[in-house]
């Protein structure tokens, strides 16, 4: 987690040009899109302080809080139908430490890629 966003860490060697983070506060909410962007690639997308190889349309500040979710979907080309990657996350209930990174099957450990 960053101030006013998420570090989205990309653990392959994929060259994923596009990034889309959507965001629900609660199960309940509806999703808002809360980052858009295309370029790089980068190795982490940082959506408070997006990397300057990144063209971005939509950088929206939230905050990650106990049991809100985050959904990533970045791909490697500009169509939807190319996707590479999309996972959904779910923040515990007692929320995140600093150091903290939750992985697509829901654990968490303190090293950026595993």
């Amino acid at each position: 987690m960053t101030d006013g966003g998420v570090l989205v860490a990309i653990c392959d060697a994929s060259e994923l040009r596009d990034f889309l983070v959507e965001f629900r506060p609660t199960v309940d909410a509806p999703w808002e899109t809360v980052f858009e962007a295309e370029g790089g690639p980068v190795p982490v997308v940082d959506t408070a302080m997006p990397d300057s190889r990144l063209s971005v349309t939509t950088s929206e500040p939230f905050e990650v809080t106990g049991s809100s979710i985050v959904a990533v979907l970045f791909s490697d080309a500009a169509r939807p139908a190319d996707v590479s990657y999309e996972a959904e996350f779910r923040i515990p209930a007692s929320g995140l430490g600093d150091a903290d990174w939750i992985y697509p099957d829901g654990s968490i450990g303190t090293d950026r890629c595993r």
